[in-house]
């Protein structure tokens, strides 16, 4: 698959392009949106012109969009680059280095529904500190650029993200409530050499600008300098196959299992997984889990359902995996966080947040009669239960906000 990268400069967006290559996409581009707002909801801005030097780096075109940065608007902006970048550079999809911001993610989802492009995730939920090792195990050069919160002084700005770094981090998580990758807004990042890149990045001129704990590193003179060549690896999720707990992955591409299987494992912990083709009701799990996937993933809607429907294993459906059981399915997509409405008390459903994440564009219209409905948002039916059996299915996704959710099913009796 052809893919664009929506590139930032920082260290999110590349080791998201990272992943992709080394899964075996082609990075066809770089798309960089350079904001006039530095108060941004949607862009990364301290250095954004940097870019350019790392796709020089990297050896792929980059196409860039400007944008006067106002909330909403700039996401025509957005939609343009990638209108453009599907006619010139003809990609498939586009990888993101989304990590926790829903506002980001739910519309950069949209756009891309609505372009007919993937959008690759695989940061999704990772946990902040993880996703800091991770960098420094796949040899990511990284400085920090931007500080926005206490008690980061100036000092951090050309810091480079090393294990001590990550430690005095985790300290601040720890007693300020700091995001340790910058989540929160606290920080921003520069990468100067990954093995996505054919030389590095050297600097030569930069200047420190700070105040009451907020301020920028300018980059006014760097150039590209010779590196020793880094093979590209990356260590595909592995499941546990001795797990009670089976994980039935409704995705067609493995890269997909960073964004929607891995964050699954981070609430319940290790399970085993499989495609959902290759479930037989004969082999022995206590719960099952049904894996969401991405927008333009429809294939598994019939796959297995009169199988699972038969056992009398739990089940959970998430999303996709919860569309797979509707009767009648409707085009009324949601994107973003919206707000449930009980119909029924459940024991799975207790102290659940009416606020849940949402992402597709099949909405459950109606259901076999076996069932009952718990719960609806606007779009359609959002959750439901077999009448006799304990299969419930969620078009949300409890990953993201209702992890509660997610750790009653595996431990229910």
């Amino acid at each position: 698959m052809k893919l664009g990268i929506l590139l930032s400069g920082g260290k999110d967006s590349l080791y998201a392009a990272y992943i992709a290559k080394a899964y075996g996409m082609e990075l066809t581009c770089a798309i960089s949106i350079f904001s006039q707002n530095t108060e941004s909801y949607m862009f990364h801005t301290p250095h954004i012109s940097g870019v350019r030097l790392q796709t020089e780096a990297m050896e792929i075109p980059l196409l860039e969009q400007e944008t006067q940065g106002e909330k909403e608007k700039e996401l025509v902006d957005l939609k343009r680059a990638l209108t453009r970048a599907k006619e010139k550079y003809g990609i498939e999809g586009i990888t993101t280095g989304a990590v926790a911001s829903h506002y980001q993610s739910s519309r950069i989802q949209r756009i891309c529904f609505e372009l007919g492009l993937y959008c690759f995730n695989p940061l999704w939920q990772i946990n902040e500190l993880t996703l800091l090792e991770q960098l420094l195990k796949h040899h990511f050069e990284v400085i920090f650029t931007g500080v926005f919160a206490y008690p980061l002084g100036e000092e951090w700005l050309g810091k480079q993200l090393d294990k001590q770094s990550i430690a005095q981090l985790q300290e601040y998580q720890n007693q300020y409530q700091l995001h340790p990758a910058g989540e929160g807004g606290e920080l921003e990042s520069y990468v100067l050499d990954c093995p996505l890149f054919k030389k590095k990045i050297s600097l030569d001129k930069v200047k420190k600008e700070y105040e009451n704990y907020a301020g920028v590193l300018r980059i006014t003179q760097a150039k590209l300098v010779e590196k020793e060549e880094q093979q590209i690896q990356f260590s595909r999720l592995k499941g546990d196959p001795t797990s009670k707990t089976l994980i039935l992955t409704t995705h067609s591409h493995d890269l997909y299992e960073q964004e929607f299987v891995r964050p699954i494992m981070d609430v319940v912990g290790m399970a085993d997984t499989k495609p959902l083709g290759l479930f037989s009701k004969e082999e022995e799990y206590e719960k099952i889990i049904i894996t969401g996937c991405a927008v333009l993933d429809d294939a598994y809607l019939d796959e297995k359902k009169e199988e699972l429907l038969s056992s009398n294993v739990p089940i959970l459906g998430i999303c996709a995996g919860a569309s797979m059981f509707a009767q009648e399915l409707t085009e009324q997509s949601e994107f973003g966080i919206y707000e449930l409405m009980f119909l029924e008390e459940q024991t799975l459903i207790r102290n659940v947040s009416k606020e849940q994440y949402f992402m597709h564009h099949l909405s459950i219209k109606k259901l076999p009669e076996e069932f009952i409905i718990l719960a609806r948002s606007a779009a359609g039916i959002s959750m439901f239960k077999h009448k006799t059996k304990e299969q419930y299915g969620v078009q949300f996704h409890p990953e993201v906000l209702g992890k509660n959710l997610l750790k009653k099913f595996v431990n229910q009796k």
